[in-house]
């Protein structure tokens, strides 16, 4: 067996192979370490590594690729990376394209939980064993974010603008007719910094939200810059529901925007209903990076004149070069 394994969740298995493709291409001799993965009646998961001998990890170096996109991607990650520990694994990358639960990093109302700080600890709490554990994370939704992990492990953030400015000409970018903006004031750095490297210039959106009973709801309010006869690109982080996106567009094309289009570094719409949703909306095209596995569907792909997705994969293999001696 190889001296450098690759295992992912089984929602990740696309990024994966992409980190595969480019690792074999670099010189690089990952072998694939297969999780046999089943459920007893109650419930309960099963997971077994699948090798021959107790000592066939012994030494390697293992890269465990996975969006934390559900609970059970966080289980697993923990369980098995616990696991990889107790057979000797000598070090642990853990290539982490979305990280689950991190709009989640601050208590805002009396009792609630940091959900984002718990299951960093649960990351941290993994078995760091004769070289560590290594973390890498993407596009976090706030920074501090890396300040959660405890004990020693290195953990880094990699960001995803190089692969959404590069993919700018799938949407006929200009910088003298387009513009960068945002959804709202909360990601004012990032457009600044989206701007300033295509050399456009910039708008926002002041906006406010109202509680129809227990339902949050977003509200386009004031347009900050001059977007007449302007094609905008909104930048975001991350969207679900699409609301934000879709409000923040309307306001734009009605104070003199030529066209929207949009670039998000995390897209991970709910269901079938909100892809239909942005389908029909008045966003021209949706540029989107793959770190969600929500990115892969049928629906998605079925709609190229909307959807269009981008790989970052190489952001994470440009890292693991320095991380991993090709020997």
């Amino acid at each position: 067996m190889s001296e450098l394994l690759i295992l992912s969740t089984e929602g990740s298995k696309y990024f994966s192979e992409l980190i595969v493709k480019q690792l074999i291409e670099l010189g690089f001799h990952p072998n694939q370490l297969n999780i046999k993965r089943s459920e007893f009646p109650g419930g309960e998961k099963y997971y077994r590594l699948e090798v021959q001998s107790n000592f066939e990890l012994l030494g390697k170096t293992a890269i465990y690729v996975s969006a934390l996109a559900t609970d059970d991607d966080i289980l697993e990650v923990y369980r098995v990376g616990s696991t990889l520990v107790q057979y000797g694994v000598r070090r642990r990358v853990f290539i982490i394209p979305f990280l689950g639960y991190s709009t989640m990093e601050r208590a805002v109302l009396p009792g609630e939980v940091v959900t984002a700080k718990c299951t960093i600890q649960m990351l941290s709490s993994i078995g760091s064993g004769s070289n560590g554990n290594v973390f890498l994370l993407f596009d976090l939704h706030t920074a501090g974010l890396l300040h959660y992990f405890e004990g020693p492990c290195l953990r880094l953030e990699l960001y995803g603008q190089k692969a959404l400015l590069k993919s700018l000409p799938l949407i006929g970018f200009d910088p003298a007719t387009f513009m960068f903006a945002s959804a709202d004031l909360g990601r004012t750095a990032w457009v600044n910094a989206f701007a300033r490297e295509s050399g456009t210039p910039v708008a926002f959106i002041r906006k406010v939200r109202t509680m129809v009973g227990s339902i949050s709801q977003s509200q386009a309010f004031e347009v900050i810059g001059d977007v007449k006869g302007k094609h905008v690109v909104i930048y975001d982080d991350m969207t679900r529901s699409g609301g934000t996106l879709v409000h923040a567009a309307e306001k734009y094309l009605s104070v003199g925007a030529l066209s929207v289009d949009v670039c998000v570094s995390h897209f991970l719409p709910n269901d079938k209903k909100v892809l239909n949703y942005l389908i029909n909306s008045p966003l021209r095209k949706i540029v989107a990076l793959n770190t969600h596995p929500a990115t892969q569907t049928a629906q998605i792909k079925a709609h190229p004149e909307k959807f269009v997705i981008v790989d970052c994969s190489e952001e994470f293999v440009n890292c693991l070069k320095d991380i991993i001696p090709k020997n």
